[in-house]
């Protein structure tokens, strides 16, 4: 990247790390790529393969741009900020981009996590079945209509993670460091982490 765009500016979201690891696991329970419970997908959070913690260790992955961008080029934000104070961020980073502000409208929110479902054996069979791949291929409003009352009936919300206590110690312990370093690398505070 650097080679090719060595004047880029980035912009790196994060997150409360553990926030971050549970919404990962429901986001991938949600696209059928992970059927084990959270107990089990997180029981070696020590694990430095373990996607879900991986995934949540933002000092070593803002490190490797710092490797080859200078730190004015990247601006890390707090996901928080974002949601309380969108049209601030939003406007910090049009600035921190060199754009010209222009009204941006902040007020819908896209992608929660309470929209997030996912079918049991016999929903996901027919959601990946010669009818549904014909269905799929209609018009928006006509697929929905037809899908509706299946959805309802095959699909739950997927669950809001919640580790064993002892679990999510550990889970927390094993994010503490690198949060640490995150905070010493920007100067943010972040004070509402749970780590």
């Amino acid at each position: 990247m650097a080679a090719l765009v060595p004047d880029a500016r980035l912009v790196y979201l994060v997150r409360d790390p553990v926030e971050r690891a549970l919404a990962s696991w429901r986001e991938e329970r949600f696209h059928v790529t992970e059927r084990r419970p959270a107990e089990e997908a997180f029981q070696n959070p020590e694990d430095p393969h373990n996607a879900y913690v991986a995934g949540s260790r933002y000092a070593d992955q803002l490190q490797g741009y710092l490797d080859h961008f200078p730190a004015e080029q990247v601006l890390v934000l707090d996901q928080r900020e974002l949601a309380t104070d969108a049209a601030t961020v939003v406007a910090r980073v049009v600035d921190f981009l060199g754009l010209d502000q222009h009204p941006v409208d902040t007020g819908t929110r896209h992608n929660e996590g309470g929209t997030k479902f996912e079918y049991g054996a016999l929903g996901h069979r027919l959601r990946f079945s010669a009818p549904a791949r014909a269905v799929r291929r209609m018009p928006v409003p006509v697929r929905r209509a037809l899908t509706a009352p299946a959805r309802r009936f095959l699909r739950q919300q997927v669950p809001k993670p919640e580790l064993a206590p002892e679990l999510m110690t550990r889970l927390q312990a094993t994010l503490r460091p690198d949060a640490e370093r995150l905070r010493a690398m920007t100067g943010l505070e972040l004070a509402h982490w749970s780590v």
